[in-house]
Order: structure tokens, then sequence, then C-alpha cells
């Protein structure tokens, strides 16, 4: 038993972000495009484990293969985002709570990963609004990036960002990498994933007294 413990502590601990100074390499994206350019899904490997991450800087780029020195930056140390304004922290935070909730709709409604992304690129970088990749459609239908935005926008509901965490580059500079949207596992997967493993494990045992 103690074996599907372990395994379960693994689990949890590969789940939760690293913190500062940490190695990131863009190993691939989902294909998808839209306007020229990749949207999300793009998967980033830290620390050995490629994790699913949104895009939130449209600025600046990075290649697949590159790699770079990151801040993991949880919801709680969200002042050490990239676009973290300390002259406007009640808009910056707003800001970002927007992108997340946008991201968590991104992994409800993935066919709409197009629109999704470029209103979170939209959010902090409103030029984007009206290049190659903006739609625009009816605010009552989630079909556009317009509309998304303004759903984001106008979101006044409950809604859990403890979960979210940025992985901010090192170099900040015009020339340095971007800044990707990541999430953590719900509590409730990895609770089903623990019980499964313990099941397993009450099996095994019965049938080895047997």
């Amino acid at each position: 038993m103690k074996r599907y413990l372990a395994i379960l502590l693994v689990l949890i601990g590969a789940a939760i972000p690293a913190t500062a100074d940490t190695m990131v390499q863009l190993v691939g994206v989902g294909g998808a495009n839209q306007g020229g350019v990749y949207v999300a899904p793009y998967f980033l490997k830290i620390n050995g484990k490629t994790v699913t991450v949104m895009c939130d800087d449209y600025s600046h780029e990075v290649y697949i293969g590159q790699k770079w020195e990151a801040d993991i930056v949880p919801f709680s140390d969200i002042t050490d985002g990239r676009f973290w304004d300390p002259a406007h922290p009640a808009t910056s935070l707003h800001d970002y709570e927007m992108a997340f909730w946008l991201y968590d709709q991104f992994l409800k409604h993935p066919t709409q990963a197009g629109n999704i992304n470029f209103a979170v690129w939209a959010i902090f970088d409103p030029a984007v609004i009206g290049h190659n990749g903006w739609t625009v459609g009816p605010n009552t239908q989630l079909t556009s990036a317009s509309s998304w935005l303004y759903a984001a926008e106008n979101f006044n509901g409950h809604f859990d960002y403890s979960s979210f965490y940025l992985i901010v580059p090192e170099d900040l500079s015009k020339s340095g990498p971007q800044e990707y949207i990541g999430k953590t596992p719900e509590p409730a997967a990895l609770a089903l994933t623990g019980s499964g493993l313990m099941a397993i494990g009450f099996v095994r045992k019965w049938f080895s007294k047997r």
C-alpha cells in the first residue's frame, strides 16, 4: 500500500508548478492556426514534465525547441506577472482574472481556441483588435474573438482563480520570450487518481491473501 501512496504523492507533486529560475522549453503546438499565427494549445516542458498552456503575450516570440529561464508564478503572486502595472493594480488584477477565465473556457470549448486566444491577447495588447485573426460577432453568441472578450469583461460570477499560474520569462526585454498561462489539475481529478491507485492496491492485497 505504501507504494501506491508514494505514487499518489508523486502525482500531486507533479501537478504543482515549480517556482523561480526554472528551465522552460517550447516543445510543440496544437496545430490550430488563426490569422497566420498558432493559437492554443502550446506545450511546454518544465522540469522534464510537459504541460499544456496558452500564450497571453502577442508581442513576443518563441520558436519550437527554444529554452529559457522563467518564474512559475501562482495566482497568489500575480503581481510578478509580465503585464502587472503597479500603478493600476485593480485593472491589472482584473486583466489577469479575465485571461484565466478565458483559458478555462478554452479548456471547455477547444474548438474556439483561436477566438479565445485572440481575446486573451487583446486584453494585454488592444492593438490586436482588428488585426488578422481577429473576428467579430454578436456579443450574445460566443463564436468570435470580440464576443469572447465581451463575455470576459462582463463576467461577474463566482470563479476560483487559485489553480492558475503564469510562466513568466526572466528576460522581460522586447526580445525576450513570451508569457504563458497554465492550470494545475483539479483536486477532484487528483482525488480520483488517488482513490483509483488505492483501490488497485486493495484488490492486489486481497488477491495475494487468497
